[in-house]
């Protein structure tokens, strides 16, 4: 009894001074997680964040299932299947003009210019 006491003693001893182990999976859900994030921010002034957004969520829903979160994983897939038809929409509609122009200044009737020719036109 005291040996196994004592076995029990140096592997508790040995897990409390080992430095914790790498989790390449955790790794992985937090750099998409920092990515989708940057991506999100930038998918109204670049059409190539609303890509760079889709694949991200896919890597997103792979890493929810791979953890057992399965209802976060559907939600990712249905998310990133949208954000995809976006973008491809986008290409057909030609709604972003070039990479430095942000899409709400680019193509917004609501600029205060065309406001105030709305407001005192003579048309």
């Amino acid at each position: 009894m005291a040996t196994l006491l004592s076995t029990i003693s140096l592997i508790a001893a040995a897990q409390l001074s080992a430095p914790p182990r790498f989790q390449t999976l955790m790794f992985f859900g937090f750099i998409t997680s920092v990515l989708t994030l940057l991506f999100f921010l930038h998918q109204r002034r670049y059409r190539r964040a609303v890509l760079a957004l889709a694949i991200c969520l896919a890597a997103l829903s792979v890493y929810a299932f791979l953890q057992g979160a399965w209802p976060v994983g559907i939600v990712e897939v249905v998310w990133s299947a949208a954000t995809f038809a976006r973008w491809r929409r986008s290409a057909k509609t030609g709604r972003y003009l070039h990479l430095g122009t942000p899409l709400a200044n680019a193509f917004s009737p609501w600029t205060p210019r065309h406001r105030m020719s709305r407001l005192f036109d003579s048309n």
